[in-house]
């Protein structure tokens, strides 16, 4: 599995309110990580990614459960799931800092409404991904005080001047809350299928 870099392209300079949400700028515009040559799979990203023939030869497949739908808020993440699932499957990553590319923004993905509604959807996906492939139920209980924290400072960042903050507070809020309903939901299909399995659902797509 091959990635290679990401930069976005702006069709004018960001504001400085989403200038402030630089820490996330890869789940809103896929800007990848500085990494070079073999790496986890999880730097790879869908814009600059390529996988060998062979394993779609053998069938490697995405989730058709995971990723653009029709919905508004579907569950972000589908390369992410696939690049992961070979991963575990034994098949290595590889970064090529090179083969770079820009990833287009258009002017309505600089918007507050786009910001917060991608922070859900990705907070969607990775709460699928954590309740098929990890054992803890929710986030840590630290996590979900400082966010209870940073809602009740919310209440104070109201003015334009701060708007960076507020909106950095209410992504976190969304991508909080998409994570606790992906996780939930996920675990819930998981029983249903395979008689309380959380990782079955995983073991069904791998075989695909």
């Amino acid at each position: 599995m091959f990635g290679g870099a990401i930069a976005p392209r702006w069709p004018s300079p960001p504001p400085a309110w989403l200038q402030a949400l630089d820490g996330v700028f890869d789940a809103l515009y896929a800007r990848t990580h500085p990494v070079q040559g073999l790496c986890e799979a999880h730097h790879l990203y869908g814009p600059n990614m390529a996988l060998r023939a062979s394993l779609v030869i053998a069938g490697a497949r995405f989730d058709p459960r995971i990723g653009p739908t029709a919905s508004v808020a579907y569950r972000m993440g589908s390369e992410t799931e696939l690049v992961q699932r070979l991963e575990r499957s034994g098949h290595r990553a590889a970064m090529l800092q090179q083969a770079r590319v820009h990833h287009q923004v258009r002017p309505g993905q600089m918007t507050e409404a786009f910001v917060l509604a991608r922070a859900r959807r990705h907070g969607l996906g990775q709460g699928v991904l954590a309740a098929r492939t990890r054992p803890a139920l929710l986030p840590p209980l630290s996590r979900v005080a400082a966010l209870a924290a940073s809602e009740v400072k919310a209440l104070a960042r109201l003015l334009p001047g701060l708007r960076g903050k507020r909106v950095k507070t209410w992504y976190g809020r969304e991508w909080l809350r998409g994570y606790c309903q992906g996780y939930l939901a996920q675990r819930a299909e998981s029983r249903r299928l395979q008689g309380g399995s959380p990782a079955a659902s995983d073991e069904v797509s791998a075989a695909r």
